[in-house]
């Protein structure tokens, strides 16, 4: 279906299936807009990113994102379907803190979307997504 429009103070459910079929159609190929980069060149400088923060000499690498570039980087470590990699981006807590592991040959994701930081009574409210 198309996408709905949502007026500002709208449901907030109407506004996450909007943003969740854009993204939908972003990964998917069917949203073209000069505007916007398309998701496999999105994803490519996501590789490249990776690349550079392995690069020799780099031991400790500390990397501040959004959800878009960390979910697409989970993406690709695990295999997943870009489909997969949206679900992701609309689960990820605002400075939520996800790491990785880089051997050799291959990065592992050791976890995802952690907020230590924020796990304290009367810092609950302050967890937000997207």
């Amino acid at each position: 279906g198309g996408l709905a429009r949502i007026d500002r103070g709208g449901d907030r459910r109407a506004h996450f299936r909007t943003l969740r079929e854009a993204l939908y159609a972003w990964v998917d190929g069917t949203l073209q807009t000069e505007a916007h980069t398309p998701f496999d060149k999105f994803s490519a400088g996501v590789r490249d990113a990776l690349a550079a923060a392995r690069a020799p000499g780099a031991e400790r690498v500390l990397v501040v994102s959004s959800g878009g570039p960390i979910s697409t980087l989970i993406g690709t470590v695990l295999g997943l379907a870009p489909r997969t990699v949206v679900e992701l981006n609309l689960q990820a807590r605002n400075t939520g803190v996800t790491e990785f592991r880089a051997g050799a040959k291959v990065v592992h994701c050791v976890s995802f979307n952690n907020v230590p930081h924020l796990e304290r009574p009367d810092r609950r409210d302050f967890v937000t997504y997207t």
